[in-house]
């Protein structure tokens, strides 16, 4: 082999190895941005040298197979570009698995294709075009049978395998849900075996089936204005043992220790529905004014008035529930582990 086709074939090999990393990553996170409307997400471009460590192997298997497999046995046309797209989605769904646990599953499966698929065919083309004027080998006829088969499975089992994690993955619950009211007392029922008072207007609910370190979650965050009774139904039904109930503001409660700023993920999946349930404001507010008395010693005098209400966790539900008594304003965030549900 001289020189020239060498050098030639190691630019093959280390453009396959090291372009796809960065170029998935950026689409990805385009494809996230435009789904989430959220231009800053690409900043996180600038941490590109870890898609190394999580796909870079991927990448190098990717090269070596369309190198020494696929380009002598499809030749130099497009069903070698369409090969390399279907490994591309592969690729793609690789980072799903190892990243399984810190990656939303439905969400990212859809990104992953995508990015994974269009990486796999900008860099068939580039591969391609790299190739140009390079003479193929001729093949014996004997071998073209043998290599149309070739061909076949190189295209359909890909295909096959992707369907079929589709269609495992359609039939799990819908990740992300709004819920109107009759749904959300269903709903708050079901996960706390409690029940919402009669007095609960405008309510509304979000619904969430998610993937986490520890298993499978369904979280509910739920809002709604209701009437001194109400108030006091939510005290009754949600206090009680293994409860942290305190009222705010106070002197002698740190709500810098709460778990307030959970609520924060209700403000992101309410911007994802196009909605708007959660006013994150008044739950800083709370916090800035504990701040505010830390340094000052006195509360402002329009201070936010309330109940926190914090569940122990257990091993199947936990809830945290938020009063705003001067607005008659109630926030609840539910969390159900589903796995140990199904099997409790």
């Amino acid at each position: 082999m001289s020189n020239d086709i060498m050098s030639q074939r190691v630019l093959r090999l280390l453009m396959g190895m090291f372009l796809p990393c960065p170029i998935a990553l950026f689409l990805y996170l385009l494809c996230g941005a435009i789904a989430q409307k959220d231009s800053s997400i690409l900043e996180l471009f600038v941490f590109f040298p870890i898609a190394y460590f999580i796909s870079g192997l991927q990448s190098f298997i990717y090269s070596l197979i369309m190198e020494y497999y696929v380009w002598p046995t499809v030749g130099r046309n497009y069903i070698a570009v369409i090969v390399s797209t279907l490994l591309g989605a592969i690729c793609g769904l690789s980072v799903l698995f190892i990243m399984q646990y810190l990656l939303p599953w439905k969400e990212s499966l859809i990104l992953l294709l995508l990015s994974g698929s269009c990486t796999g065919l900008i860099i068939g083309f580039i591969l391609y075009f790299l190739r140009k004027g390079l003479k193929e080998g001729s093949r014996p006829e004997t071998q073209a049978g043998k290599n149309k088969i070739q061909i076949c499975l190189s295209v359909i089992i890909p295909i096959i395998i992707i369907c079929l994690l589709v269609v495992i993955d359609l039939r799990r619950p819908g990740p992300l849900r709004l819920l109107g009211p009759k749904k959300t007392r269903k709903t708050v029922k079901s996960m706390t075996g409690r029940k919402l008072p009669l007095s609960a207007e405008e309510l509304q609910g979000i619904s969430q089936a998610c993937e986490g370190r520890d298993g499978r979650f369904h979280e509910c965050y739920v809002t709604f204005k209701t009437d001194q009774e109400g108030i006091s139904h939510i005290l009754n039904t949600f206090g009680g043992e293994d409860v942290l109930v305190k009222d705010f503001p106070n002197p002698e409660n740190n709500t810098l220790e709460w778990k307030i700023m959970d609520f924060e993920k209700a403000y992101s999946l309410q911007k994802e529905l196009g909605v708007v349930l959660f006013d994150f404001n008044l739950i800083r507010q709370i916090r800035n004014e504990d701040l505010e008395f830390a340094i000052k010693k006195s509360y402002p005098e329009d201070a936010i008035t309330g109940w926190y209400i914090e569940s122990r966790r257990s091993s199947i539900v936990s809830y945290l529930v938020l009063i705003f008594k001067d607005r008659g304003l109630v926030y609840i965030r539910i969390v159900e582990d589903s796995y140990k549900r199904q099997n409790n």
